[in-house]
């Protein structure tokens, strides 16, 4: 790989992690630490098994199977490419060409070919992380990963269990199903709830004669609530990858972070100088545009091949709550 492609593919990298766009499911997955570079554009499925059983997280038997659509077991995927081109507009190369620097408040000079540059990765890196929050949201809240095609793939729990709440507190009926995870699988799963389970909970830490939970209600920039000492956190609605919303109001959702993984499929490129076809095993490549010769269009692109999943569907457990 060119030093070219690893300044822009760090760069948008390192802005990724500061533009302010939604990242509440994709945090989720990156912050299990658990990636797999295929060596081919396509994951191969005993290949992610392999790779997972390494590293200690769940048992061959464990690890989730691939289904299509119809039913028929996948033994291996191609996942889309998300990313773009992004070409300068009139006005950058009017920038460009007067060679208009821009200073710091500490007086340091930012060329104007630099501007550029973070200007449109900025741009790639929403644009991949836009799309990468939605495949993330709809494979943690609905199972599924639809790809270009509009093909649908299970890649996590597909199905939840409904539970009506009667006569009992909601912080009791929420202890249960948590202690009915813990005999089953010996660890206190991460606990989840929709905003009217949340409030529910929540009511009882107003009435501290009736509090026999010991309810505690915590506000902050991501509010939740202690059970005990067991956190309960908000889960949130979000957009699935066909730009619907999915309502979690009243959904219940008990995990293990290290649950969740992401497989990246190789990427290939173009190298212009040999005219030969390159392909990388990386999270996300970049690189230069060249330059249409009808339109005078010249920028930068950028792509990345992920598939978020569910490892073990046992140990993911999905819940509708009727109160």
């Amino acid at each position: 790989m060119e030093k070219r492609m690893i300044y822009l593919i760090s760069l948008i990298a390192e802005l990724s992690q500061k533009i302010d766009i939604p990242k509440v499911y994709s945090k989720k997955f990156e912050a299990s630490g658990n990636k797999y570079l295929s060596p081919t554009e396509r994951i191969r499925i005993i290949d992610l098994m392999d790779h997972f059983i390494t590293a200690g997280i769940v048992g061959r038997s464990e690890v989730l199977p691939i289904l299509g659509k119809d039913g028929d077991q996948i033994t291996e995927f191609e996942p889309d490419i998300i990313g773009g081109q992004f070409p300068y507009s009139a006005s950058d190369v009017t920038q460009l060409m007067a060679e208009v620097p821009m200073y710091t408040a500490t007086g340091n000079e930012i060329p104007t070919i630099q501007q550029m540059e973070v200007k449109y990765s900025k741009k790639i890196a929403a644009a991949i992380g836009n799309r990468y929050e939605k495949q993330c949201a709809e494979v943690y809240l609905k199972g599924t990963y639809t790809d270009k095609d509009k093909k649908v793939l299970n890649v996590g729990v597909t199905e939840e269990e409904k539970l009506t709440w009667t006569g009992k507190k909601a912080s009791t009926e929420m202890l249960n199903i948590i202690l009915a995870y813990h005999t089953k699988h010996g660890v206190f799963p991460n606990v989840e709830v929709g905003e009217k389970i949340f409030n529910a909970i929540k009511d009882e830490a107003d009435n501290s004669k009736q509090n026999i939970n010991g309810v505690k209600f915590v506000f902050g920039e991501t509010p939740y609530l202690e059970m005990g000492q067991k956190k309960i956190e908000l889960l949130y609605n979000a957009k699935d990858s066909q730009d619907k919303i999915i309502d979690v109001s009243n959904k219940v959702i008990l995990s293990i972070p290290k649950n969740l993984a992401v497989g990246y499929g190789c990427l290939t490129y173009g190298d212009v100088k040999t005219n030969e076809t390159k392909i990388l095993r990386s999270e996300l490549i970049a690189g230069d545009t060249r330059v249409d010769e009808t339109t005078g269009n010249k920028g930068l692109w950028g792509k990345s091949a992920p598939m978020p999943i569910v490892l073990s569907t046992a140990k993911f457990k999905r819940y509708e709550i009727i109160i």
